[in-house]
């Protein structure tokens, strides 16, 4: 609750203690500890504490992988998730290694229209965009734009996330190589995307 209120400062003690207290009375690879776990590490990183919540997230993957196996969803959101603070840490050769083992792994087991696909073509593009990877970014947003908008509507806020990330990638693309297509293509998708929380 307080986590999702925007105030990780607070929800810090309340975390830590309930991660304690699931890895003593379920263990540390339970389903529950590992719930735990993964908003500890998201509570780490809206604090800017990033070695850690890295870390977190390498435990968790861990016992994941152990639990479930290489290839199980809930494996795939945790490499998405640690990529994204590689990303956030300018790791970004290792983050882009996750991102594209996250994207391999997922095309191999979901189905081509299920929106995890899209979401983590979203994660790797940012990357990629970072990396001034832009074209290969600009491919696996397109793919994950056609996938949102079928998974979830041309109007939901899934969908408008990854217009936003559209509009990163032109914008910072036409910041290195100005060009008329780049600009255009950032305002049409920043029109698209509309009113929407950060990617």
């Amino acid at each position: 609750m307080l986590l999702d209120a925007g105030r990780p400062d607070d929800a810090e003690p309340y975390l830590r203690s309930a991660y304690a207290a699931r890895v003593r009375s379920s263990g540390a690879e339970h389903s529950n500890t590992l719930t735990v776990e993964a908003n500890l590490g998201a509570m780490l990183r809206a604090q800017g504490k990033l070695e850690e919540a890295a870390d977190v997230l390498r435990s968790r993957l861990a016992a994941r992988r152990r639990v479930l196996g290489d290839d199980h969803p809930n494996v795939f959101e945790t490499l998405d998730a640690l990529s994204s603070v590689l990303r956030d840490l300018g790791r970004l050769d290792e983050s882009a290694r996750l991102g594209a083992e996250t994207m391999e792994r997922a095309d191999r087991v979901l189905a081509p229209d299920h929106w995890h696909r899209a979401l983590f073509r979203r994660g790797y593009a940012r990357t990629l965009i970072a990396q001034s990877r832009f074209a290969q970014a600009e491919e696996l947003l397109l793919e994950a734009q056609r996938i949102t908008d079928a998974a979830f509507g041309a109007t939901s806020d899934n969908a408008r996330k990854s217009r936003a990330v559209l509009v990163e990638l032109y914008e910072t693309w036409n910041a290195a190589q100005p060009s008329e297509r780049l600009a255009t293509a950032a305002a049409r998708w920043r029109v698209l995307a509309g009113p929407a929380s950060p990617p």
